[in-house]
Protein backbone atom coordinates (compact mmCIF):
# COMPACT_ATOMS: atom_id res chain seq x y z
CA UNK A 1 0.00 0.00 0.00
CA UNK A 2 2.76 2.36 0.40
CA UNK A 3 3.93 1.71 -2.77
CA UNK A 4 0.58 2.65 -3.97
CA UNK A 5 0.67 5.80 -2.21
CA UNK A 6 4.09 6.85 -3.13
CA UNK A 7 3.13 6.49 -6.64
CA UNK A 8 0.38 7.75 -6.50
CA UNK A 9 2.09 11.68 -5.05
CA UNK A 10 4.67 11.46 -7.52
CA UNK A 11 1.83 10.89 -10.27
CA UNK A 12 0.17 14.00 -9.25
CA UNK A 13 3.27 16.14 -8.86
CA UNK A 14 4.62 15.03 -12.45
CA UNK A 15 0.69 15.61 -13.95
CA UNK A 16 0.83 19.24 -12.40
CA UNK A 17 4.23 19.93 -13.39
CA UNK A 18 3.02 18.99 -17.03
CA UNK A 19 0.04 20.71 -17.34
CA UNK A 20 2.44 24.23 -15.83
CA UNK A 21 4.71 23.37 -19.09
CA UNK A 22 1.50 23.64 -21.19
CA UNK A 23 0.41 26.43 -19.62
CA UNK A 24 3.25 27.97 -20.55
CA UNK A 25 3.95 27.37 -23.36
CA UNK A 26 0.88 28.27 -25.30
CA UNK A 27 0.82 28.83 -28.89
CA UNK A 28 4.91 30.47 -29.19
CA UNK A 29 7.68 28.24 -29.86
CA UNK A 30 8.54 26.28 -26.42
CA UNK A 31 12.50 26.69 -25.10
CA UNK A 32 14.59 24.12 -24.92
CA UNK A 33 14.23 24.22 -20.93
CA UNK A 34 10.71 23.91 -20.84
CA UNK A 35 10.82 20.60 -23.09
CA UNK A 36 13.63 19.11 -20.91
CA UNK A 37 11.22 19.99 -17.95
CA UNK A 38 8.50 18.34 -19.50
CA UNK A 39 10.51 14.90 -20.84
CA UNK A 40 11.90 14.77 -16.81
CA UNK A 41 8.06 14.96 -15.41
CA UNK A 42 6.93 12.82 -18.17
CA UNK A 43 8.98 10.35 -17.61
CA UNK A 44 8.57 10.51 -13.72
CA UNK A 45 4.74 10.22 -14.79
CA UNK A 46 5.16 6.50 -16.22
CA UNK A 47 7.29 5.35 -13.43
CA UNK A 48 5.17 6.79 -10.47
CA UNK A 49 2.06 4.84 -12.50
CA UNK A 50 3.62 1.90 -13.52
CA UNK A 51 5.45 1.49 -10.38
CA UNK A 52 2.80 2.22 -8.14
CA UNK A 53 -0.04 -0.05 -10.14
CA UNK A 54 2.77 -2.79 -9.25
CA UNK A 55 1.69 -4.25 -6.04
CA UNK A 56 -2.01 -4.33 -7.42
CA UNK A 57 -1.01 -5.74 -10.79
CA UNK A 58 0.98 -8.76 -8.63
CA UNK A 59 -1.62 -9.03 -6.43
CA UNK A 60 -4.10 -9.98 -9.03
CA UNK A 61 -2.05 -12.20 -10.70
CA UNK A 62 -0.62 -13.79 -8.00
CA UNK A 63 -2.79 -17.54 -7.97
CA UNK A 64 -1.23 -17.89 -11.29
CA UNK A 65 2.87 -16.68 -10.94
CA UNK A 66 3.08 -18.36 -6.94
CA UNK A 67 0.31 -20.64 -6.83
CA UNK A 68 0.00 -22.85 -3.65
CA UNK A 69 1.49 -25.44 -3.19
CA UNK A 70 2.98 -26.45 -7.16
CA UNK A 71 4.90 -23.81 -9.47
CA UNK A 72 2.63 -22.98 -12.64
CA UNK A 73 3.89 -24.66 -15.86
CA UNK A 74 6.53 -22.80 -17.76
CA UNK A 75 4.22 -21.60 -20.60
CA UNK A 76 1.84 -20.01 -18.26
CA UNK A 77 4.23 -18.36 -15.73
CA UNK A 78 5.38 -16.81 -18.84
CA UNK A 79 2.26 -15.67 -20.77
CA UNK A 80 1.66 -14.52 -17.27
CA UNK A 81 4.67 -12.38 -17.22
CA UNK A 82 4.74 -11.50 -20.19
CA UNK A 83 1.16 -10.15 -19.69
CA UNK A 84 2.33 -7.85 -16.71
CA UNK A 85 5.80 -6.55 -19.15
CA UNK A 86 2.97 -5.47 -21.45
CA UNK A 87 0.81 -3.65 -19.00
CA UNK A 88 3.67 -2.17 -16.98
CA UNK A 89 6.23 -1.20 -19.06
CA UNK A 90 4.93 -0.74 -22.54
CA UNK A 91 1.15 0.82 -22.05
CA UNK A 92 2.00 2.40 -18.30
CA UNK A 93 5.39 3.39 -18.87
CA UNK A 94 5.77 4.44 -22.17
CA UNK A 95 2.35 4.80 -23.84
CA UNK A 96 2.09 7.30 -20.88
CA UNK A 97 5.32 8.92 -20.74
CA UNK A 98 5.28 9.71 -24.77
CA UNK A 99 1.25 11.09 -25.00
CA UNK A 100 2.04 12.89 -21.70
CA UNK A 101 5.15 14.64 -23.36
CA UNK A 102 3.28 15.30 -26.73
CA UNK A 103 0.72 16.83 -24.60
CA UNK A 104 2.80 19.08 -22.66
CA UNK A 105 4.81 20.52 -25.23
CA UNK A 106 1.86 20.32 -27.62
CA UNK A 107 3.35 18.58 -30.20
CA UNK A 108 0.50 17.08 -33.12
CA UNK A 109 0.66 12.86 -32.60
CA UNK A 110 1.79 11.51 -36.34
CA UNK A 111 -0.24 8.57 -35.56
CA UNK A 112 -3.88 8.84 -35.23
CA UNK A 113 -5.84 5.77 -33.98
CA UNK A 114 -9.57 6.02 -33.17
CA UNK A 115 -11.04 3.62 -30.46
CA UNK A 116 -11.02 0.33 -32.59
CA UNK A 117 -6.94 0.64 -33.94
CA UNK A 118 -6.13 1.69 -30.53
CA UNK A 119 -8.12 -1.69 -29.04
CA UNK A 120 -6.87 -3.87 -31.87
CA UNK A 121 -2.89 -2.91 -31.28
CA UNK A 122 -3.33 -3.38 -27.34
CA UNK A 123 -5.01 -7.21 -28.35
CA UNK A 124 -2.06 -7.62 -30.65
CA UNK A 125 0.26 -6.21 -28.03
CA UNK A 126 -0.55 -8.35 -24.98
CA UNK A 127 -1.05 -11.42 -27.34
CA UNK A 128 2.41 -10.88 -28.80
CA UNK A 129 4.02 -10.22 -25.02
CA UNK A 130 2.46 -13.17 -23.64
CA UNK A 131 2.83 -15.67 -26.09
CA UNK A 132 7.13 -14.10 -26.92
CA UNK A 133 7.38 -14.67 -23.15
CA UNK A 134 5.92 -18.06 -22.97
CA UNK A 135 8.26 -19.11 -25.58
CA UNK A 136 11.69 -17.57 -24.01
CA UNK A 137 10.45 -19.26 -20.49
CA UNK A 138 9.87 -22.49 -21.71
CA UNK A 139 13.18 -22.59 -23.47
CA UNK A 140 14.89 -20.66 -20.76
CA UNK A 141 16.47 -23.37 -17.45
CA UNK A 142 17.08 -21.25 -14.80
CA UNK A 143 16.89 -21.60 -11.03
CA UNK A 144 13.76 -20.08 -9.39
CA UNK A 145 15.78 -17.22 -7.24
CA UNK A 146 16.39 -16.01 -11.38
CA UNK A 147 12.67 -15.60 -12.27
CA UNK A 148 12.28 -11.98 -11.31
CA UNK A 149 15.18 -10.80 -13.49
CA UNK A 150 13.40 -11.74 -16.37
CA UNK A 151 11.32 -9.17 -16.15
CA UNK A 152 14.13 -7.06 -18.10
CA UNK A 153 15.53 -8.96 -20.33
CA UNK A 154 12.44 -9.97 -21.86
CA UNK A 155 11.34 -6.29 -22.83
CA UNK A 156 15.04 -6.53 -24.60
CA UNK A 157 14.04 -9.59 -26.77
CA UNK A 158 10.64 -8.87 -27.26
CA UNK A 159 10.00 -5.16 -27.56
CA UNK A 160 12.51 -4.38 -30.83
CA UNK A 161 11.54 -7.38 -32.50
CA UNK A 162 7.91 -7.24 -31.88
CA UNK A 163 7.03 -3.64 -32.52
CA UNK A 164 9.08 -3.07 -35.00
CA UNK A 165 8.89 -5.90 -37.39
CA UNK A 166 6.06 -7.78 -36.75
CA UNK A 167 3.53 -5.31 -35.56
CA UNK A 168 3.80 -3.33 -38.52
CA UNK A 169 2.77 -5.89 -40.50
CA UNK A 170 -0.25 -6.94 -38.30
CA UNK A 171 -1.51 -3.16 -38.17
CA UNK A 172 -1.15 -2.92 -42.17
CA UNK A 173 -0.35 -5.10 -44.55
CA UNK A 174 -4.52 -5.01 -45.18
CA UNK A 175 -4.53 -1.46 -45.61
CA UNK A 176 -5.53 0.00 -49.25
CA UNK A 177 -2.23 0.00 -51.91
CA UNK A 178 -2.06 3.30 -53.90
CA UNK A 179 -4.14 1.78 -56.74
CA UNK A 180 -6.93 1.58 -54.12
CA UNK A 181 -6.17 5.07 -53.08
CA UNK A 182 -6.09 6.39 -56.58
CA UNK A 183 -2.51 6.98 -56.97
CA UNK A 184 -1.67 4.34 -59.61
CA UNK A 185 0.88 6.50 -61.44
CA UNK A 186 2.94 6.31 -58.37
CA UNK A 187 2.72 2.54 -58.02
CA UNK A 188 3.67 2.45 -61.76
CA UNK A 189 6.66 4.44 -61.12
CA UNK A 190 7.55 2.04 -58.06
CA UNK A 191 7.54 -0.61 -60.70
CA UNK A 192 10.01 1.21 -62.64
CA UNK A 193 12.14 2.64 -59.86
CA UNK A 194 12.48 -1.50 -58.78
CA UNK A 195 13.79 -2.35 -61.85
CA UNK A 196 16.09 -0.07 -62.43
CA UNK A 197 17.35 0.04 -58.95
CA UNK A 198 18.54 -3.11 -57.07
CA UNK A 199 15.44 -2.60 -54.55
CA UNK A 200 14.88 -5.38 -52.06
CA UNK A 201 11.03 -5.93 -52.50
CA UNK A 202 8.63 -4.77 -50.84
CA UNK A 203 4.46 -3.84 -49.98
CA UNK A 204 3.62 -0.07 -50.15
CA UNK A 205 0.44 0.65 -48.09
CA UNK A 206 -1.73 3.98 -47.55
CA UNK A 207 -3.16 3.90 -43.75
CA UNK A 208 -5.73 6.34 -42.21
CA UNK A 209 -4.21 5.19 -39.00
CA UNK A 210 -1.31 7.32 -39.53
CA UNK A 211 -1.09 11.43 -39.93
CA UNK A 212 1.01 13.26 -42.07
CA UNK A 213 3.77 10.58 -41.49
CA UNK A 214 5.47 7.77 -43.20
CA UNK A 215 7.65 4.54 -41.98
CA UNK A 216 8.98 1.24 -43.46
CA UNK A 217 9.58 -1.91 -41.49
CA UNK A 218 11.18 -4.54 -41.99
CA UNK A 219 10.29 -8.32 -42.85
CA UNK A 220 11.99 -11.64 -43.60
CA UNK A 221 11.28 -12.03 -47.31
CA UNK A 222 9.77 -8.50 -48.19
CA UNK A 223 9.40 -5.46 -46.42
CA UNK A 224 6.75 -2.35 -46.01
CA UNK A 225 6.49 0.98 -46.67
CA UNK A 226 3.49 2.78 -45.02
CA UNK A 227 2.01 6.09 -46.18
CA UNK A 228 -0.14 8.50 -44.59
CA UNK A 229 -3.68 8.61 -46.28
CA UNK A 230 -2.99 12.81 -45.61
CA UNK A 231 0.35 12.34 -46.95
CA UNK A 232 -1.38 10.43 -50.38
CA UNK A 233 -4.27 12.96 -51.00
CA UNK A 234 -2.73 16.27 -50.49
CA UNK A 235 0.87 16.01 -51.98
CA UNK A 236 1.63 15.93 -55.63
CA UNK A 237 3.31 12.91 -57.59
CA UNK A 238 6.84 14.49 -57.31
CA UNK A 239 6.56 15.05 -53.49
CA UNK A 240 4.78 11.74 -52.61
CA UNK A 241 7.24 10.18 -54.98
CA UNK A 242 10.33 11.75 -52.43
CA UNK A 243 8.80 10.49 -49.61
CA UNK A 244 8.47 7.28 -50.81
CA UNK A 245 12.24 7.18 -51.89
CA UNK A 246 13.10 8.21 -48.81
CA UNK A 247 11.20 5.02 -47.19
CA UNK A 248 12.60 2.80 -49.56
CA UNK A 249 15.88 4.22 -49.05
CA UNK A 250 15.47 3.33 -45.31
CA UNK A 251 14.90 -0.50 -47.09
CA UNK A 252 17.64 -0.14 -48.90
CA UNK A 253 19.92 0.61 -46.01
CA UNK A 254 18.47 -1.63 -43.65
CA UNK A 255 17.95 1.14 -40.95
CA UNK A 256 15.15 -0.76 -39.68
CA UNK A 257 17.58 -3.72 -38.89
CA UNK A 258 20.72 -1.05 -37.43
CA UNK A 259 18.06 0.50 -35.23
CA UNK A 260 17.32 -2.73 -33.57
CA UNK A 261 20.56 -3.90 -33.29
CA UNK A 262 21.36 -0.76 -31.22
CA UNK A 263 18.89 -1.00 -29.22
CA UNK A 264 19.33 -4.43 -28.55
CA UNK A 265 22.29 -3.96 -27.61
CA UNK A 266 21.56 -0.94 -25.12
CA UNK A 267 18.83 -3.51 -23.42
CA UNK A 268 21.50 -5.79 -22.87
CA UNK A 269 23.22 -3.10 -21.07
CA UNK A 270 20.52 -2.03 -19.29
CA UNK A 271 20.01 -5.52 -18.53
CA UNK A 272 23.51 -6.29 -17.28
CA UNK A 273 23.65 -3.37 -15.00
CA UNK A 274 19.96 -4.44 -13.33
CA UNK A 275 20.63 -7.85 -12.34
CA UNK A 276 24.27 -7.67 -11.14
CA UNK A 277 23.45 -4.03 -9.17
CA UNK A 278 20.08 -2.74 -8.62
CA UNK A 279 18.32 -6.36 -7.99
CA UNK A 280 20.81 -7.40 -5.48
CA UNK A 281 19.55 -4.13 -3.45
CA UNK A 282 15.93 -4.38 -3.58
CA UNK A 283 14.06 -6.68 -1.75
CA UNK A 284 11.94 -9.96 -1.87
CA UNK A 285 8.92 -7.98 -1.02
CA UNK A 286 9.23 -4.76 -3.84
CA UNK A 287 9.37 -2.60 -0.73
CA UNK A 288 9.74 0.93 -0.52
CA UNK A 289 13.52 0.90 -1.23
CA UNK A 290 13.37 -1.28 -4.24
CA UNK A 291 10.62 0.86 -5.39
CA UNK A 292 12.69 4.31 -5.33
CA UNK A 293 15.92 2.18 -6.51
CA UNK A 294 14.18 0.77 -9.44
CA UNK A 295 12.40 4.10 -10.20
CA UNK A 296 16.19 5.76 -10.14
CA UNK A 297 17.30 3.38 -12.39
CA UNK A 298 14.68 3.68 -15.29
CA UNK A 299 14.42 7.41 -14.82
CA UNK A 300 18.56 7.58 -15.54
CA UNK A 301 19.24 4.48 -18.06
CA UNK A 302 15.95 4.20 -19.88
CA UNK A 303 16.16 7.84 -21.49
CA UNK A 304 19.95 6.85 -22.36
CA UNK A 305 19.30 2.99 -23.67
CA UNK A 306 16.25 3.63 -25.74
CA UNK A 307 16.38 7.25 -26.22
CA UNK A 308 19.28 9.12 -26.73
CA UNK A 309 21.54 7.12 -28.50
CA UNK A 310 19.26 5.15 -30.81
CA UNK A 311 18.09 8.96 -31.44
CA UNK A 312 21.62 9.44 -32.83
CA UNK A 313 21.43 6.55 -34.85
CA UNK A 314 18.15 7.55 -36.25
CA UNK A 315 18.96 11.34 -37.03
CA UNK A 316 22.07 9.54 -39.14
CA UNK A 317 19.85 7.37 -40.96
CA UNK A 318 17.58 10.22 -42.07
CA UNK A 319 20.51 12.43 -43.71
CA UNK A 320 21.71 8.96 -45.45
CA UNK A 321 17.98 8.21 -46.54
CA UNK A 322 17.59 11.33 -47.90
CA UNK A 323 21.06 11.37 -49.80
CA UNK A 324 20.00 8.15 -50.91
CA UNK A 325 16.89 8.82 -51.77
CA UNK A 326 18.04 12.12 -54.21
CA UNK A 327 20.29 9.55 -56.06
CA UNK A 328 16.98 7.48 -56.58
CA UNK A 329 15.10 10.20 -57.90
CA UNK A 330 18.12 11.68 -59.88
CA UNK A 331 18.04 15.39 -58.01
CA UNK A 332 17.37 16.45 -54.58
CA UNK A 333 15.05 19.07 -55.38
CA UNK A 334 11.87 16.92 -55.14
CA UNK A 335 13.09 15.98 -51.81
CA UNK A 336 13.46 19.17 -50.56
CA UNK A 337 9.87 20.23 -51.68
CA UNK A 338 8.58 17.00 -49.95
CA UNK A 339 10.10 17.81 -46.61
CA UNK A 340 8.85 21.47 -47.03
CA UNK A 341 5.54 20.22 -47.83
CA UNK A 342 5.54 17.45 -45.07
CA UNK A 343 5.81 20.48 -42.26
CA UNK A 344 3.46 22.36 -43.65
CA UNK A 345 0.80 19.58 -43.29
CA UNK A 346 1.97 18.81 -40.48
CA UNK A 347 2.30 22.43 -39.10
CA UNK A 348 5.39 22.46 -37.79
CA UNK A 349 8.13 24.95 -38.04
CA UNK A 350 11.40 23.50 -40.24
CA UNK A 351 13.32 24.32 -37.23
CA UNK A 352 11.64 21.98 -34.95
CA UNK A 353 13.81 19.32 -33.07
CA UNK A 354 13.39 16.13 -32.15
CA UNK A 355 14.81 12.67 -30.62
CA UNK A 356 14.99 10.53 -33.86
CA UNK A 357 15.05 13.61 -36.26
CA UNK A 358 17.37 16.68 -37.68
CA UNK A 359 15.26 19.74 -38.30
CA UNK A 360 13.44 20.45 -41.53
CA UNK A 361 15.96 22.89 -42.03
CA UNK A 362 19.12 20.81 -41.64
CA UNK A 363 18.19 18.27 -43.71
CA UNK A 364 17.24 20.43 -46.42
CA UNK A 365 20.74 22.41 -45.65
CA UNK A 366 22.22 19.07 -46.17
CA UNK A 367 20.33 18.25 -49.26
CA UNK A 368 21.06 21.75 -50.55
CA UNK A 369 24.58 21.10 -49.97
CA UNK A 370 24.17 17.82 -52.58
CA UNK A 371 22.77 19.92 -55.45
CA UNK A 372 25.30 20.57 -58.86
CA UNK A 373 27.81 17.91 -57.05
CA UNK A 374 28.06 14.75 -58.60
CA UNK A 375 26.55 12.28 -56.14
CA UNK A 376 23.06 12.18 -57.57
CA UNK A 377 24.55 11.23 -61.09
Amino acid sequence: MQIVVVGLSLATLAAVVLATVRRRAGDVIMRPVHRGVAQAASLALGVAVAGGAAPISFALFEPVVRPDPEPPPLPLFGAALGLLLYAHVRVLFAELAKYSYLWAVRTPVQFRRNWRMAAVGIALGSLGWSGASAVILSLTFLQETAFAFLLVPMAVAIVPLYETWLLPWLQFLRSPTLQDAGRQEIDDWLLGLATAHPVPRFHVRVSEGLKNNALAAGGLFRNLVVVGADFARAMTATQLKAVLAHEIAHVIRRDVLRLLGTTFAGGICYTYIFVHYIAPFQSEDFGLQGFFIGATYVGLVVPVVYGIVPGIVSRRAEYGADRLAAKLLGDPSPMIEALQRMHELRGEPLDRKSLTHPTGADRIAALQALQGTNTTR
